[in-house]
């Protein structure tokens, strides 16, 4: 992909008690195997990019926000 495209950066948006910081998915889940890897780490490391990752719902609510129906409110 970065040999096609300007690639930045990654964005994850994953379930789960997700810690931005760390990059590491806290909690309890019905998907357990993505509680405990730090995925900033593994895929900074493996692609050279910087990485992000947030709560899926939280995505959700900035994706409205920012470009949906939340987008001219203010609360």
């Amino acid at each position: 992909m970065k040999k096609e495209f300007d690639v930045k950066g990654i964005a994850i948006s994953a379930p789960g008690a997700v810690d931005s910081e760390t990059g590491v998915i806290g909690g309890v889940s019905a998907i357990p195997y993505i509680h405990g890897p730090n995925f900033k780490e593994i895929l900074k490391e493996k692609t050279g990019l910087d990485v992000a990752i947030e709560n899926d719902a939280n995505c959700a609510a900035l994706g409205e926000c920012w470009l949906g129906a939340a987008k001219e409110e203010n609360d």
